[in-house]
């Protein structure tokens, strides 16, 4: 990220630090988005054009990223236990409709040996 802090920055080299060596990379990356807004402020109130087109691209490049590491945090992998998936299956399973619900149902039912049977209705 080049310099921790630019004149009239809020944050202090020592911020800078204690981000750098304790943050998860999605609160690393927030952290780097935030500074680097702030030096487009910066940049555009001192008529820095060149620099604030820079720092504007940065941004944007680190706004992606941080889309993707919140995207990747959000899917299941190999390292969650049990539970964590379970989480995850309990929370999408809130948001079924009632077909969703009943088709998961059916499948559970399927999968312990039960016969599915589904009355339709007719018109």
């Amino acid at each position: 990220m080049g310099r921790p802090t630019a004149r009239g920055s809020k944050h202090k080299p020592k911020d800078v630090v204690e981000i750098c060596t304790s943050a998860t990379t999605v609160e690393y990356l927030r952290a780097s988005l935030e500074q680097l807004e702030q030096a487009v402020v910066d940049a555009t109130d001192s008529k820095s054009w060149q620099a604030m087109a820079s720092l504007k691209y940065r941004a944007l490049e680190t706004r992606q990223r941080l889309d993707e590491e919140l995207a990747k945090a959000a899917l299941p992998d190999e390292s969650m236990t049990d539970e964590e998936l379970l989480g995850i299956i309990v929370q999408a399973v809130g948001q079924f409709s009632v077909q969703q619900i009943e088709r998961l149902e059916d499948a559970i039912a399927f999968r312990r040996g039960r016969p599915v049977v589904r009355l339709v209705e007719t018109g």
